[in-house]
């Protein structure tokens, strides 16, 4: 199962308008291994986890939050996307690239 299938089993038996808060809080804990010793398949699965699942996610909640006016999405992510890891680099990338989506969220909701 994918990622955006697994979202999918989760919310679809939720009504759209019937969430008022989301929080994303998943991510496999990646390889751990040297950058090129990283198979890229791990590598997709763990990015796929941790920033795909919050996007997901997001676009199955957003357009009836933004109908009623308002709703919480609360991303979060653990501190390796802010100190970094050698030998957890993609678990690294997906972390930071997860913090900046509430920033980019906020700016194409929230206005």
């Amino acid at each position: 199962m994918d990622v955006a299938e697994a979202v999918a089993a989760w919310l679809d038996p939720i009504p759209a308008d019937g969430v008022d808060i989301l929080v994303n809080n998943a991510g496999p804990a990646g390889p751990t291994a040297p950058v090129e010793k990283i198979d890229p398949s791990e590598w997709r699965r763990c990015v796929e986890a941790s920033l795909s699942g919050q996007f997901y996610c997001a676009r199955r909640v957003v357009p009836a939050m933004k109908e009623r006016g308002g709703g919480v999405i609360v991303n979060i992510t653990s501190t390796f996307g802010q100190i970094g890891d050698a030998q957890s680099f993609s678990l690294c990338c997906g972390q930071v690239r997860g913090s900046r989506v509430d920033q980019d969220l906020g700016h194409g909701v929230g206005s």
